[in-house]
């Protein structure tokens, strides 16, 4: 039947993964009770806690009993050939620039990268971090990492499966390293697009101005497409972004690459959140559940044959005005009555509030759209503008909304969208009343017994308007209510090159002013008034716009940004510094990198079958055979007797050369036992085994080597062996010169071999090593 992985099962894999690099030093994972120390109820089975049980019964499961360790290793030392495949036959395409791609069989996904072991290092909890991609792929093969102007970012748009896309952004990072979300598309420039050689003028939703700002109370930047800059003098393109968090120093040190940048989430999956006194921690706590930061308006994309997008046109929505008032004067009767005055004295007191000129720039006949043509003040004593905008048809107005945007008022009063119930001109002055069935009773404690405030700057704009679910504070009370409106553009002649402002005009964006809360399902969004009533009054006829408004994350935005903007990816940082304290060879390359999980230390005599089923196991002695240190040399190590061999028939010593194959020899007159054959014994000069050279050591006097083959184990015993090499290399004889090792001179590597689960395997190109080198190696998990 139909199914599907949802990206929040990917996440979650994602998280898990993650957090087994850190749940005991996070999560306080211990401490369990073991069987031993409860008891048993002969009544119900149930089982409960000892009353008095020993110290040894509670101590009988270490603290660290579910504390993964999880090492990165590396690993082979000879080059990539023709014959490594899977059933060693040729591929002429592998060679040391491509690697072959690792094969995930029970052969070769697990004992077959214990032979090839170099080393390996712990990665604690700091070196993982999910990541999120840091721009498209295109932008990112051209170059682009950070924000760019002109570049078009995705809205963010809860009806949207492709948001995670890789040629979707709904993300950036700006030049100081903060991170924001594109809670809205700009609707950016008005420009001409030749179309397969049509032209017409669109919005190119494009973005030109650089998130900067810190938005911290769990809304979005404030400005819009009808501001100027006072400082840059820059228009706004109408992109609403919010900020989530920035990225540090250490982070980007460690997870930023071309590709990634990191993304956390301070609260843990089970609900706990630690101050860690970051910007992020603030942005989590103001989240709003259910809050409605954006109403997505329908487009049309305009695309040429090629499928190149130019922009998007509106589809529907003309038959709206929209205008603004200063000197404006705000009553209130003290029970349902609210009024707002419009003042006749002044200039340009009621106008029409179009886009500024300089965004909606006519690029044709090389004439601006001037702010005569673009402010005209209504004329209230009659005339066509004063019937559209109904004076002599007061209807037009109802249900249109006012927005206070400034003057002597408080700041709650500025959340709100007053629907219009009446409009009516006295000759002189405009006034509006709010509808009074809008009014509560937090509403009216908040205007207070009588308020009349002066010299307001309003805004009318048509309202937006939800039907939500039963849970949202929009079918409660205005006070917490989701709160919008839209913002209304006039018509554009492409033939003349002028903006219709005569014309009813279409609705291209909306803005939100308060979110409300607790909003999970929207089942409808409507824009107010509904035009397609008024045709009669507009001599014409008018489309109500479509509009969407999106529900946020679960949480609301910002709660949690992993989960938000995509993090089922998992970065792991490993350093390698040098010799790490005589710990790892530099005397070699490496070419293979992997992901172990919870080996067993070398001298661990248990059963690995018992080891690998779960934790907490049966066995006491189990839990303390896990390989817990913080680094480990996976190399055999083989001290060497004086400074060259003791053999009869020469004088020279063997010439080690890297990723040669030497041969161990019985080299004692008395024949030696084998350690792990019954019986068997080795006379003088018979091979017991053989291993290949990773690097030699003149001053230590030391080999070290990989790939043990043959009755290895009596070659680390007490017992005097011959080393010769048993392949040619570039010095002449060099297979039969020797080194002896005698008793106590083998170093054993500290993680058992075939022990623990590999996860992950990478075949990379080779990578040398030298004494002051340092190398970060990253790996990309995504789930």
């Amino acid at each position: 039947m139909p199914a599907l992985v949802h990206t929040s099962f990917r996440v979650s894999n994602a998280k898990q993964f993650r957090e087994s690099f850190i749940e005991r030093t996070e999560h306080d994972v211990g401490g369990y009770i073991p069987y031993d120390a409860m008891s048993v109820d002969t009544a119900t089975g149930d089982l409960s806690i000892q009353a008095v049980p020993s110290a040894n019964t509670l101590n009988y499961i270490p603290y660290y009993a579910m504390d993964d360790q999880m090492y990165l290793f590396i690993g082979r030392v000879t080059a990539w050939g023709p014959t490594d495949t899977p059933d060693g036959s040729i591929d002429p395409n592998i060679n040391e620039n491509n690697p072959p791609n690792p094969v995930d069989s029970m052969k070769d996904s697990h004992f077959s990268h214990w032979d090839d072991m170099i080393a390996a290092k712990k990665v604690s909890g700091n070196e993982v971090s999910h990541v999120i991609k840091r721009e498209r792929a295109d932008e990112i093969k051209a170059g682009v990492r950070n924000w760019r102007i002109g570049l078009r970012y995705d809205g963010y748009d809860d009806r949207a499966d492709n948001q995670f896309d890789d040629d979707v952004l709904i993300h950036t990072v700006n030049n100081r390293f903060r991170v924001y979300k594109a809670i809205k598309q700009g609707i950016g420039r008005f420009v001409k697009a030749t179309v397969d050689g049509t032209d017409e003028y669109i919005w190119d939703y494009s973005s030109y101005r650089e998130p900067l700002n810190f938005v911290m109370e769990g809304g979005v930047s404030e400005d819009f497409m009808v501001t100027e800059d006072t400082v840059e003098g820059k228009f706004n393109d109408g992109y609403q972004w919010k900020y989530y968090y920035t990225i540090d120093a250490g982070e980007a040190l460690k997870f930023v690459t071309t590709s990634y940048i990191p993304v956390r989430t301070i609260r843990k999956e089970n609900g706990s959140r630690i101050n860690d006194f970051s910007d992020q921690y603030n942005v989590e706590e103001v989240s709003i559940p259910g809050g409605i930061l954006n109403v997505e308006v329908q487009k049309t994309p305009v695309e040429d044959s090629a499928g190149v997008l130019y922009g998007y046109r509106q589809t529907g929505g003309d038959g709206y005005y929209q205008f603004a008032a200063n000197n404006v004067e705000m009553t209130w009767d003290g029970t349902n009555v609210l009024t707002f005055d419009c003042k006749s004295t002044g200039s340009n007191l009621v106008a029409p509030m179009w886009p500024d000129p300089e965004v909606a720039k006519n690029n044709t006949t090389g004439a601006d759209v001037n702010s005569a043509d673009v402010f005209n003040s209504f004329d209230f004593t009659g005339g066509a503008a004063g019937a559209v905008m109904g004076v002599e048809a007061p209807f037009v107005l109802v249900d249109y909304g006012v927005v206070i945007r400034s003057g002597t008022v408080s700041d709650p009063f500025k959340q709100y969208v007053f629907p219009i119930s009446a409009a009516q001109h006295n000759g002189t002055d405009l006034f509006l009343t709010i509808d009074s069935n809008w009014f509560a009773a937090d509403i009216a404690n908040t205007l207070g017994a009588t308020i009349s405030p002066t010299d307001l700057v309003i805004e009318v704009h048509p309202r937006v308007e939800i039907t939500p679910n039963h849970q949202s504070t929009t079918v409660t009370a205005p006070a917490d209510a989701f709160q919008a409106y839209a913002i209304v553009e006039p018509f554009y002649d492409d033939v003349n090159g002028v903006y219709l402002r005569q014309n009813p005009g279409r609705i291209i964006d909306c803005r939100v002013v308060h979110p409300g809360k607790y909003n999970y399902r929207i089942d409808t969004t409507t824009i107010k008034p509904d035009v397609s009533t008024y045709t009669a009054a507009l001599n014409s006829a008018a489309n109500t716009a479509v509009v969407h408004a999106c529900i946020p994350p679960v949480g609301g935005h910002g709660f949690d940004p992993v989960s938000e903007l995509g993090g089922f990816n998992v970065m792991i940082n490993a350093r390698f510094e040098g010799t790490e304290s005589d710990e790892f060879t530099v005397g070699n390359e490496f070419r293979k990198i992997g992901i172990l999980k919870n080996p067993l230390s070398y001298d661990s005599k248990a059963d690995l079958n018992e080891l690998w089923l779960s934790k907490p196991t049966a066995t006491n002695s189990s839990y303390y055979q896990w390989f817990r240190n913080y680094k480990t040399d996976q190399c055999y190590r083989i001290s060497l007797v004086n400074d060259s061999a003791q053999k009869a028939n020469t004088l020279n010593g063997i010439f080690f050369e890297p990723d040669m194959t030497v041969a161990f020899y019985a080299n004692s007159a008395t024949p030696i036992a084998s350690n792990t054959v019954p019986g068997k014994t080795y006379a003088t000069g018979e091979m017991i085994a053989s291993a290949k050279l990773v690097d030699h050591d003149t001053i230590s006097r030391r080999i070290r080597v990989i790939k043990p083959r043959g009755d290895f184990a009596t070659v680390l015993s007490d017992n005097d062996i011959k080393i010769e090499s048993l392949t040619l290399h570039s010095v002449a004889n060099d297979n039969v010169f020797a080194y002896s090792v005698t008793s106590n001179t083998a170093t054993t590597p500290g993680m058992m071999p075939g022990s623990g689960q590999i996860l992950y395997v990478e075949n990379r190109s080779m990578v040398s090593r030298s004494q002051n080198q340092t190398e970060d190696l990253k790996i990309s998990i995504q789930f």
